[in-house]
């Protein structure tokens, strides 16, 4: 089949269209219209907040915390035959070697014998800071050397291109299939993405539709950030940190028009909150309170924030994972260009 461009405008229809099949089980529909026709010209994945941890001992993943869910989202991906998938960060819940070769583990072990999808990474709070987040790694090495060894700041260059296989750079871009993807790990500074954005030239392509290209980074982009991605055509944002689930309204903003700012879920076991405690308002909603009665567990968050221009929004949440709730976040899909 023919392949057909597709503009950040329809790019965005079509994430509306997948966040409302996700919404009350699907009885929001998708907008009619938002599919285009042909071959998907890309197609990749989104997650968030995975937040591995290990057990008192540190060398196994916590009973409450196991790799399953990371898994099934990856299996799901595999499914999809994604090209890329997307990490808005916090992979290591405590900031330790560990936790981050765990997902390495299940990366590898999912996508045993190819093809294996490229990685569109960047580190979080938890990645970068989260040893000195409480007493738990202190205590378990009390030793200052030793626990220097056992903690992904002390090295991250290093643990990461062991872990991942590939070089870790502080702002990074990187061509998906004609497609660009750009990405800050948590603690670089904001001038450094804005430096990258300012001296990237995009590609004409000749086509009379601008490509959209993509910005990913763990927090919310600042002012200053969407300031650098507005001097470009088509740029759309992607971050996590807040363990928002898609049915708050906060998922996604317009920046000046023509920004779009997507806001990803959680996909770490306990869920995510449906909204947060602000003063004046009712209490906080606990952790997968809001989902529908007979759910499977967290299908009010998803593990992926996704469109599928080429496949409509009943496809996007027909998967094994929708079905049988297996990840905490209900409905890890893929987004399709």
């Amino acid at each position: 089949m023919a392949k057909k461009e597709i503009s950040r405008r329809d790019f965005i229809k079509g994430t509306l269209g997948a966040f409302g099949s996700f919404f009350c089980g699907g009885l929001i529909a998708a907008p009619p219209g938002w599919k285009h026709e042909g071959t998907p010209n890309l197609v990749f994945g989104v997650i968030s907040d995975t937040h591995l941890r290990t057990t008192v001992w540190g060398n196994n993943p916590g009973m409450n915390w196991p790799t399953k869910y990371f898994a099934a989202a990856l299996e799901y991906f595999k499914a999809q035959n994604v090209d890329a998938v997307v990490h808005c960060g916090d992979l290591a819940h405590r900031g330790q070697v560990r936790e981050l070769e765990f997902h390495g583990a299940v990366w590898r072990r999912v996508f045993a014998g190819g093809p294996e999808p490229v990685k569109l990474f960047v580190a979080g709070n938890h990645d970068v800071d989260g040893a000195k987040y409480g007493d738990f790694v202190r205590n378990r090495y009390p030793d200052e050397t030793e626990r220097a060894k056992h903690v992904l700041a002390t090295d991250m260059p290093g643990h990461w291109q062991r872990i991942w296989g590939e070089k870790y750079e502080p702002v990074w871009h990187k061509e998906v299939k004609g497609f660009h993807f750009f990405g800050r790990h948590w603690g670089v500074e904001e001038a450094d993405a804005i430096r990258m954005l300012g001296n990237w030239t995009p590609p004409s392509g000749g086509s009379e539709v601008p490509r959209p290209f993509f910005y990913i980074q763990h927090r919310r982009p600042s002012a200053a950030v969407r300031r650098g991605l507005l001097r470009h055509t088509g740029g759309v944002a992607f971050f996590g940190h807040n363990h928002w689930s898609v049915t708050n309204w906060n998922i996604l903003s317009l920046y000046n028009g023509r920004l779009p700012v997507i806001q990803c879920a959680s996909c770490e076991p306990r869920g995510c909150a449906l909204w947060w405690e602000t003063p004046g308002s009712p209490k906080a909603k606990s952790k997968d309170a809001s989902r529908p009665a007979g759910a499977g567990k967290g299908t009010s968050c998803a593990c992926t924030t996704t469109c599928s221009s080429s496949s409509g929004a009943n496809s996007a949440r027909a998967g094994p994972l929708a079905r049988t709730g297996s990840c905490p976040s209900g409905r890890p899909t893929r987004t399709r260009l």
